[in-house]
């Protein structure tokens, strides 16, 4: 395993894993850090990335299991 920092292109390609709220807007400032690069700002931009995976993930643990009751006519249909 190498200690290199990911480049911008791939960072760019970690977007679709963020809150899409949160997208356009890390998109942006990521662009801005390839015209002018920032080492404080990177490392801030991945904690705000991380945050936001981390919510993205959040929610989807949250979500409900749909459960059917098989005395119920729909029960039926649920495959």
């Amino acid at each position: 395993m190498t200690d290199q920092a990911p480049t911008i292109d791939q960072l760019l390609k970690t977007l679709d894993h963020a809150m899409l709220a949160d997208r356009n807007r890390l998109r942006r400032q990521l662009l801005e850090l390839r015209k002018k690069p920032d080492e404080e700002k990177l490392a801030q931009w991945v904690t705000r990335m991380q945050a936001s995976c981390a919510q993205v993930t959040a929610r989807r643990a949250s979500l409900p299991v749909i459960r059917y009751d098989d005395s119920l006519p729909i029960a039926a249909k649920r495959d």
